[in-house]
């Protein structure tokens, strides 16, 4: 027999089979859905229905097409359901490296915020982080260095604006080359310019800070230095002891608070000489500068 007769016949027998299967054993027809009265099902136009349909979202069913159970009421206005709601738009936000042969700080160019202080130098040995350099900033707290204008009894906050950046990709230091300034600047559509400068060295962890302010006077610049360092030691409990800010004020001199004995919002009267976050091996400080302008924090 030849290959085409061979298919062919194939092809008959499953034809057969099929065929044959449903002779002899049919399919069980489907029983006949009646209402709860004896109805017949009712169709897609909604005839043949009883009950009452429920009440559709955003009223009753009264102002409805009595013919049609489906019905809904007459269309309302969006405002009836739905309160116009005011969107804002959120601002791009970038992230600009700095790099030296000691750090590496990371800012974003919303609030012009350091959103983490890497020292290269040092070894991590939190759980998850070993290996990695020592974190200053804690993961998911922002970031500091966010800043508010004291403006009469209002309170202008920097902290979510967007920031212009110079240079736009951040800046890299080679050690033994001179220091560079990465600049943020914001501009108020009612004319108030505020920037901050930041002044790096590729051989110091200081960071020097210029601030300037264009418009209206300004009684208090108040700057962010966040809740606390990040962790770094292998056991986060016995490092959190001694967890802390400490403050050298004009008059009484320096003081310190552990962090675990803070339980809500604190303010340590001034003027004082400076201010720091501290963990076990590392400070985080906030010093008045050393040429000219306040002497004080």
């Amino acid at each position: 027999m030849r290959q085409e007769q061979r298919f062919l016949l194939a092809i008959t027998l499953m034809i057969l089979v099929l065929v044959g299967t449903n002779i002899l054993f049919p399919p069980i027809p489907p029983e006949e859905v009646v209402g709860p009265e004896g109805d017949a099902p009712g169709q897609l136009d909604g005839t043949g229905v009883t009950g009452v349909p429920s009440a559709p979202l955003g009223g009753t069913d009264a102002a409805g097409d009595q013919s049609d159970p489906f019905a809904g009421p007459p269309p309302t206005e969006p405002s009836s359901l739905f309160p116009p709601v005011e969107v804002v738009a959120t601002p791009a936000e970038d992230t600009v490296v700095v790099e030296g042969p000691l750090y590496r700080y990371s800012w974003s160019t919303l609030g012009a915020r350091l959103i983490s202080a890497q020292l290269l130098a040092f070894e991590s040995f939190d759980e998850g982080q070993e290996g990695q350099p020592v974190e200053l900033i804690s993961a998911g707290t922002g970031g500091v260095l966010a800043m508010q204008l004291r403006l009469g009894e209002r309170t202008f906050d920097l902290g979510a604006r967007s920031f212009e950046v110079e240079p736009a990709d951040g800046l890299r230091l080679n050690e033994g080359g001179g220091p560079r300034t990465l600049t943020f600047r914001y501009r108020d559509p009612a004319g108030l310019i505020f920037q901050t400068a930041y002044t790096f060295d590729p051989s110091s962890y200081d960071i020097l800070a210029r601030t300037e302010v264009i418009g209206p006077d300004v009684d208090l610049l108040v700057t962010g230095m966040g809740s606390g360092l990040g962790y770094n030691e292998r056991s986060r409990g016995e490092e959190s002891t001694v967890m802390g800010y400490v403050w050298n004020h004009v008059r009484d001199g320096v003081d310190d608070e552990r962090l675990t004995r803070v339980d809500d919002e604190r303010i340590q009267e001034g003027p004082h000489r400076w201010a720091a976050l501290k963990s076990k091996y590392f400070i985080f400080a906030l010093i008045p500068g050393r040429e000219g302008g306040e002497q004080y924090l």
